[in-house]
């Protein structure tokens, strides 16, 4: 869907977009969907949005930790 639009949003747009949707996925409890789009900010070439990178890498380690704990306790 956001290639569809992809003339009308910029880069910046985009990766808030992505933070969202990962904190989406995060809270109803799909972590390997909220790390697949934590990802695609992580890896996102050039500086910008330091911030929201950090905040992504937070994320990302935590929902690792979480989907960790889920695995485990799933056996």
């Amino acid at each position: 869907m956001l290639k569809e639009y992809g003339l009308y949003l910029d880069t910046h747009r985009v990766l808030v977009f992505y933070y969202k949707i990962a904190c989406l996925y995060f809270g109803s409890g799909d972590n390997e969907k909220a790390i697949d789009y934590l990802n695609r900010i992580i890896n996102q070439k050039g500086d910008l949005r330091t911030d929201l990178q950090c905040y992504s890498r937070l994320l990302h380690l935590i929902a690792h930790y979480e989907l960790a704990i889920s695995i485990c306790w799933s056996i």
